[in-house]
């Protein structure tokens, strides 16, 4: 039984041939298109945004305090950023609680908000270069399901997807990820051999380790074609491939794009 379209006698493109490029190829060819669509965003950025939602809601329940506090006695409105700078306590000492609750957010938020605006002003350099090295070995990867996962700790599974490479066309790909489907279902050896292959990126969403095709475990599926760990909400999403040393690492594609 060939998984594989029979009108292809190689998956690998003509090279004589001009390489064809789909709508999404073509807006990924300019350094503008390609900033908009790549979904980067680095782990140090999502911790800085969750540390300054933290700090804003300190600021929101100190400001909140003061204005039940004003509510109350009229006459405490002329003393707005006293109370909210209070760190002292019914019994008249300085509270720890207080001082952390009031002068921690007061410290942290704009510190926060320098670090975020210095990521946003280096995003723009950091995204031109990762341009480059896209246009030097990159493509975009149509990742199929294998219907595996692989597990990352105790509580979270990626799926494990086949991606075709650079050069080979995305239906064998689906090709690929149909037969191991099938034959993973029915052989527990050869489905942990598949899923061995797949590596997790702990900078982008994925990789995929080049040295090792899916050719090197089961030699009846065509050369280029690899396999690569997603996490499952996005797993089937087209992906950017860029090229680091000897794997591609994975970025996927914001939604507004149409991916």
């Amino acid at each position: 039984m060939s998984y594989y379209p029979s009108e292809t006698s190689a998956p690998a493109q003509n090279q004589s041939e001009p390489r064809r490029q789909y709508p999404l190829e073509y807006l990924l060819s300019t350094e503008e298109g390609f900033t908009r669509s790549i979904d980067y965003t680095s782990t140090a950025d999502r911790i800085v945004i969750i540390l300054l939602a933290v700090g804003g809601l300190g600021l929101a329940y100190n400001v909140f305090n003061v204005i039940t506090t004003i509510v109350s006695r009229p006459s405490a409105a002329h003393h707005f950023w006293a109370l909210f700078f209070s760190v002292i306590d019914t019994t008249g000492h300085v509270n720890p609680l207080l001082v952390l609750e009031v002068w921690v957010p007061v410290i942290v938020v704009p510190l926060l908000i320098i670090v975020l605006i210095i990521s946003r002003l280096t995003r723009a350099s950091t995204l031109r270069k990762v341009f480059h090295e896209y246009q030097h070995g990159g493509f975009v990867a149509y990742p199929q399901p294998t219907g595996l996962t692989k597990a990352v700790d105790k509580n979270t599974e990626h799926a494990v997807m086949i991606v075709a490479g650079p050069g080979v066309h995305p239906q064998w790909g689906v090709a690929a990820a149909q037969q191991i489907q099938f034959k993973a279902a029915s052989d527990a050896q050869y489905a942990q051999a598949i899923t061995k292959m797949a590596h997790r990126s702990k900078k982008a969403e994925g990789l995929i380790d080049r040295r090792f095709p899916v050719f090197n475990v089961d030699p009846s599926i065509p050369e280029g074609i690899f396999v690569a760990a997603l996490p499952e909400k996005d797993a089937d999403s087209p992906c950017i491939a860029v090229p680091k040393g000897s794997r591609w690492d994975l970025y996927h594609i914001k939604k507004t794009n149409g991916a």
